[in-house]
């Protein structure tokens, strides 16, 4: 709050550039303590009328409230907010402006699953930064581009890109970056099973964003370890050790989906020890804030995990109504995993009950989904051994052609080996020829 208050008092007496750049640093401290004054601070020096005239200074206001809206969980106002700075830094004519827009537009979309327009926007501002150039740009858009590949499942495209991005990060002695970049890496090699040295890449970034005061990327990183632990490692006080440090640390930052992500690691963590009641009031607080967030493919996950923990409590009623709420769901979202984990759920539950009603609606969608995946497999079989034929018939050509070109070969010897005897007996004729003539020439007149 000093540091707040002591911007405003800048503020206050300042003009030109330096109030600018107190103005953006104010927005940008609000962010962490209040999203919501961080925002009413953009658009009040937005509604002023002050910077009309200043396309790029709109646009950096509208990123950093643009930035207090995703810490705030309210990705669609984020989204809007970056929209407007994108437009407006292209009319501004400034490239260098435009590529750090790009950068944070193609995270947003990144962030919000929206890969092949994260691509498309990310490697529109990698090129801007190679023309310009730019590392700094080359950079953003190389570690959200190994996040967006990393995030499609391609792992092995995501480590280059972390690696350009380390490099880049090393070059321009960003410790920030390099402490993100390690941290991806470091999630990249745990999902290669390199448990060791993905845990040793984490505690690396750690110990960065300690140094950086980064409480925001030090939970993740914590929260991150715990997982590893937790699914891998099997060592579940060390696992409960780094979630509960993660939790601490995003309840004192106050970010609400952020909290709801750690909360479900821990309550699955929970139900792994038996301790069954902690466990549903976390998954219960973590499916109000996903709730509230709108973000429907964490309630799927949520509802999915707590029909396992009623499971595993042998309250199979309860149980049964979370998978059937976690299938509706999913096929709301079309989440077709979690679809498919459900029904397979509610097979087994539904046999265990006697429940052959509900039993054969499930079996019906299985038999369905065989009877297609057999149809498909019969097309590709009718399909490959079309394929077989015609490179048969290919292969009876070739070697048809080639017997031909054998036959072609052997008899443009032959006949290279006539014409080889026609031009040595023409040469030796003109030889005698010329012989003769020479030989009259030179004889005696009679």
């Amino acid at each position: 709050m000093q540091t707040i208050d002591s911007l405003n008092r800048l503020l206050e007496r300042q003009s030109g550039s330096q109030k600018i750049q107190t103005l953006l640093s104010l927005i940008e401290q609000y962010s962490s303590l209040s999203p919501s004054k961080s925002i009413k601070t953009g658009e009040s020096a937005l509604e002023s009328g002050e910077y009309t005239r200043q396309p790029d200074v709109q646009a950096g206001i509208l990123r950093r409230m643009a930035s207090s809206a995703q810490f705030a969980g309210d990705m669609e106002l984020a989204g809007e907010y970056l929209s407007r700075a994108i437009l407006l830094s292209r009319s501004s004519g400034n490239e260098n402006l435009l590529g750090h827009m790009l950068t944070a537009w193609g995270n947003h979309l990144q962030r919000q699953g929206k890969y092949s327009e994260a691509i498309r926007v990310l490697t529109e501002a990698l090129e801007l930064a190679n023309k310009l150039p730019n590392d700094t740009i080359a950079m953003k858009a190389n570690i959200d581009l190994g996040n967006t590949a990393f995030d499609m499942g391609d792992i092995h495209q995501a480590m280059d890109y972390y690696r350009n991005t380390l490099t880049l990060a090393t070059k321009l002695k960003d410790e920030s970056i390099k402490a993100r970049t390690l941290l991806n890496m470091g999630m990249a090699n745990w999902q290669f099973d390199n448990n060791d040295l993905a845990i040793s890449m984490l505690k690396e970034s750690a110990a960065l964003f300690e140094t950086q005061n980064d409480r925001q990327n030090l939970g993740m990183v914590y929260n991150n370890l715990g997982l590893i632990y937790f699914s891998d490692k099997r060592q579940y006080d060390t696992a409960s050790h780094y979630f509960e440090a993660s939790l601490r640390i995003r309840e004192q930052l106050g970010s609400p989906v952020p909290i709801a992500h750690v909360l479900v690691n821990q309550a699955n963590l929970l139900v792994a020890t038996n301790r069954f009641g902690e466990a549903l009031k976390y998954f219960e607080r973590s499916l109000q804030i996903f709730n509230s967030a709108g973000i429907l493919s964490q309630v799927v996950r949520v509802n999915y995990h707590m029909g396992e923990a009623y499971q595993r409590m042998e309250k199979i009623g309860e149980s049964i109504n979370f998978f059937e709420k976690t299938l509706d769901l999913a096929q709301q979202a079309k989440l077709e995993t979690y679809e498919d984990l459900a029904r397979q759920k509610l097979l087994d539950l539904y046999a265990s009950t006697g429940n052959w009603k509900a039993f054969m609606v499930q079996f019906a969608h299985f038999r369905a989904q065989h009877d297609k995946l057999l149809d498909d497999y019969n097309s590709v079989s009718i399909r490959e051994n079309q394929l077989q034929d015609t490179l048969s018939v290919t292969i009876a050509s070739f070697e048809a052609l080639n017997d031909q070109n054998k036959a072609l070969a052997r008899r443009a010897k032959l006949l290279e080996s006539i014409l080889i005897t026609i031009a040595t007996v023409i040469g030796a004729g003109l030889l005698l020829l010329m012989a003769r003539r020479l030989i009259f020439r030179f004889l005696p007149p009679h």
